[in-house]
């Protein structure tokens, strides 16, 4: 591995460097090249094991037509490009576009930043890509107006803006997409269409922008999506009245998001029969509701609630509905508190971990009951709960088996796990 960062290197010097290097794999160069005069190099060793390269500098131009031709086996590039004063982005573009198609034969994964935004519609215009992953950070226009050329191999695509047409097209050009992440910044159409052309879809993210203008959230077609396993909702209003339509969904995430209300999100997860692991962190609820229905068992396995408005009975409603219950994470809510720990520990008889971040009303009592409901976890975790004492989480090492681990907010700094 290879690491050069803040300095000015001289491009023939680089080229030195590199040639003292065959064994190398990873190259990382965080720099500003000096360039003024056009040098005409002349290449003559090849970087046999260099498998993966990162550049973050403001003269990507005059290192990447070098480094194309010294990679014959790169499987990684990255590339954020520093904006400066006479940098042509059209050049640039250029230069990473025929980058790529030079690498196309080993190259698996890339990675760009700081271009222009339409470098999605040139590289899917390179014959033979075997990309699998592709990341790019695009400015705020529209990025693929119309469908490219199909490329079969790419599995993997982040995108940090995007409508839901842009969505379609993208669907339409990478049909064996299975993992995507993208921004919505600008307000959508009533029902977005783009699942409906990435039938083998596993994985989701999506980040809403503006939230403001977004009181309605993302709604999607009545037709079922039977792949999709996994699905992150990034700031926004959700209503998930249509969490149904992925009946095989294991893998929930909220965070910064609005929710109507809790018993409605509740109602909503336990449709879901396939769904192992919840996470919620900073999501709110709109309006303040008790759940009056009888709680429906589900088949929750990893629970994590950080930061939430979520009442103390609705948050023990949740756990007493998950008798698979397998590792939870609490942190930062005050209303979690001995009983809500006690009562924890009495309601799954498969749990493995129990970690608690940030929780004042959680003490030694805790602990007592950790040791005399739960004899058999794995690990037990207390950070920054100043009420829960070094000397008795020490009586507990002392005791029990499982691994325990205690961190107090700028305090026992010398405290080893």
């Amino acid at each position: 591995v290879m690491e050069m960062r803040n300095r000015k290197i001289d491009i023939p010097d680089l080229l030195e460097l590199l040639r003292g290097t065959p064994r190398l794999k990873v190259l990382k160069v965080c720099s500003k090249y000096s360039a003024e005069d056009e040098v005409n190099l002349e290449i003559d060793f090849a970087l046999d094991s260099l498998e993966v390269l990162e550049l973050e500098t403001d003269c990507p131009v005059d290192s990447m037509c070098m480094l194309a031709q010294m990679c014959p086996r790169l499987k990684e590039f990255r590339l954020n490009v520093v904006p400066t004063v006479g940098l042509e982005p059209e050049s640039v573009l250029r230069e990473v576009i025929d980058f790529i198609r030079t690498v196309r034969n080993s190259l698996e994964s890339v990675s760009v930043s700081g271009t222009e935004d339409n470098l999605l519609e040139e590289l899917l215009d390179v014959e033979g890509l075997r990309l699998k992953r592709v990341s790019l950070a695009c400015c705020d226009r529209e990025i693929l107006s119309e469908p490219g050329k199909e490329q079969l191999s790419v599995e993997e695509l982040r995108v940090n803006i995007c409508s839901d047409e842009v969505l379609c097209n993208i669907g339409k050009s990478l049909p064996n997409l299975k993992k995507l992440s993208c921004g919505f910044f600008e307000n959508q159409p009533t029902i977005v269409r783009f699942l409906s052309f990435m039938p083998k879809l596993k994985c989701l993210q999506i980040a809403s922008q503006r939230i403001k203008q977004r009181d309605n959230g993302i709604n999607f077609p009545t037709s079922k999506h039977h792949q999709l396993a996994s699905l992150t909702l990034l700031n926004g209003k959700h209503t998930l009245a249509w969490i149904e339509h992925f009946p095989n969904l294991r893998t929930m995430k909220l965070h910064n998001a609005e929710i109507p209300n809790w018993p409605d999100f509740y109602a909503a997860i336990a449709l879901l029969k396939a769904l192992s692991a919840v996470k919620l962190k900073c999501v709110k609820a709109d309006q303040h509701k008790q759940l009056e229905d009888s709680p429906t068992v589900t088949n929750i396995e990893d629970l994590n609630v950080i930061c939430c408005d979520v009442s103390k009975d609705f948050l023990a409603t949740l756990i007493s509905s998950c008798p698979k219950l397998v590792n939870i994470h609490l942190e930062n809510m005050q209303f979690v508190d001995d009983d809500t720990v006690r009562a924890l520990c009495k309601s799954s008889n498969h749990l493995k971990t129990l970690s608690f971040c940030g929780l004042t009303n959680v003490t030694n009592e805790s602990v007592n009951a950790i040791a005399e409901y739960r004899p058999q976890l794995d690990k037990v975790s207390f950070e920054e709960c100043q009420n829960v004492t070094r000397e008795e989480v020490k009586a507990l090492r002392k005791t029990k088996t499982y691994k325990v681990l205690w961190r107090e907010w700028r305090k026992w700094a010398d405290e080893k796990e």
